[in-house]
């Protein structure tokens, strides 16, 4: 499939930092979660600081269904048909190839 283009649905983003988590997670034992504001005209975020930073938008998630003999599936990980790819190269004009079983076209 071939991205045409990515628009945002909304004027706010979140980040969030788990606690416990990477390479020193002792050293870090909170979570945080915080909203930031974007500026659609601008393609940019504003952090509190007022430091403005660039949008990049790219498909993090993006998949077909799976083959039936695959059974439920989540999206965590990435798998043969997609899911939690995390590509920032995957922006709109690029186009990506994912399988589509001949099960799913029997339903």
């Amino acid at each position: 499939m071939r991205i045409l283009d990515i628009e945002l649905r909304q004027n706010w983003g979140w980040n969030i930092f788990r606690g416990y988590m990477g390479t020193v997670p002792e050293e870090f034992p909170y979570t945080r979660l915080m909203h930031v504001p974007l500026d659609l005209r601008s393609k940019e975020a504003i952090m509190a600081s007022g430091f403005r930073i660039p949008l990049a938008p790219f498909f993090g998630q993006l998949a077909v269904t799976p083959a039936v003999v695959f059974g439920r599936q989540n999206s965590k990980e990435p798998r043969e048909f997609g899911g939690n790819l995390d590509c920032k190269e995957l922006t709109a004009g690029s186009m990506i190839y994912l399988p589509v079983w001949s099960s799913v076209l029997d339903r």
